[in-house]
């Protein structure tokens, strides 16, 4: 009677698929950028800035979305730009749970950017309290296009 290799203790060669799988990093891990945005048309638009510049991004619906990408992959949320008013998780908490994340496991801190509706704007109170409140680096208004994103990446690299 022959002996399976998990009876055996000898883990089984790995197959061409295997190898290629666990050797080749995906061109998804490299992805540094998360939208979170609710919003379908806004997350077209911003999307299609990105994709101008020659950047892929992910996407999050909701700031728990977010918030859990973050913290199974750090390193793919370099740059978040974080709606304020969502379903389920608002921006303003989403960003506090991120920046506590970042604290209790010593990582370097995301950049963190408000998307303001563009009627309010700069002025908007809401921007600065999420600035303070949520620990976000910026503000920027939505709709974003190709070039205020361009300056905005450029202010923060990553």
């Amino acid at each position: 009677m022959s002996s399976s290799p998990e009876q055996s203790g000898v883990a089984p060669e790995p197959t061409a698929i295997d190898k290629q799988t666990s050797s080749t990093p995906t061109p998804d891990k490299e992805v540094r950028h998360l939208l979170v945005e609710d919003n379908r048309i806004n997350q077209t638009i911003c999307l299609k800035a990105f994709k101008n510049l020659g950047l892929p991004c992910h996407t999050a619906e909701n700031g728990k979305e977010a918030v859990d990408i973050y913290k199974a992959d750090p390193e793919k949320c370099r740059f978040i730009l974080m709606d304020l008013s969502m379903p389920i998780m608002g921006g303003i908490a989403a960003s506090r749970e991120i920046r506590e994340h970042e604290k209790e496991h010593g990582l370097q801190p995301a950049v963190i950017v408000a998307l303001l509706v563009s009627s309010t704007g700069a002025d908007d109170p809401n921007g600065e309290k999420a600035k303070v409140e949520g620990g976000m680096n910026a503000m920027i208004e939505k709709p974003i296009l190709s070039g205020p994103l361009k300056a905005l990446l450029e202010s923060y690299p990553i």
